[in-house]
């Protein structure tokens, strides 16, 4: 890639001995809904038991509803209005004859959050939505 040139995207990737996976055709490149090191915008950091909370009612399916919901500019972020359980909808899964399994077990999802973010291993030193590299 050239110096100043936008980074690209292939629609497509060949695996060694099977089918061809396309992705999204869009070409843009992504990016986050809070900028960089913005002091007007801070991200809102759930603690620890608010996370847990959050999944075992996700693992239920109780997310949803007008009370989950949150409106336009909550906690003046100025973002969109949205609702967890709609935008993130709990999809079919394969699983083995027999099992009544409808939902991801919370064990496994606490395993995701604990690798993907900063979940339970922030500082208790760290204030909430805080940047802790300062």
């Amino acid at each position: 890639m050239q110096l100043g040139s936008s980074p690209t995207i292939n629609s497509a990737v060949m695996l060694d001995s099977g089918p061809t996976i396309n992705l999204a055709s869009s070409t843009d490149t992504p990016t986050c809904a809070i900028g960089r090191l913005d002091p007007a915008m801070q991200v809102m950091q759930p603690s620890n038991a608010q996370v847990n909370w959050a999944v075992q009612m996700a693992e239920q399916g109780l997310l949803s509803g007008s009370q989950y919901a949150r409106p336009a500019n909550f906690a003046n972020m100025g973002l969109v209005s949205y609702s967890p359980s709609d935008d993130f909808s709990p999809i079919p899964l394969d699983h083995p004859t027999g099992s009544t399994q409808t939902t991801v077990p919370r064990s496994v999802m606490l395993g995701i959050l604990a690798q993907e973010s900063n979940f339970n291993q922030a500082s208790w030193h760290a204030l909430p939505a805080s940047r802790p590299t300062r």
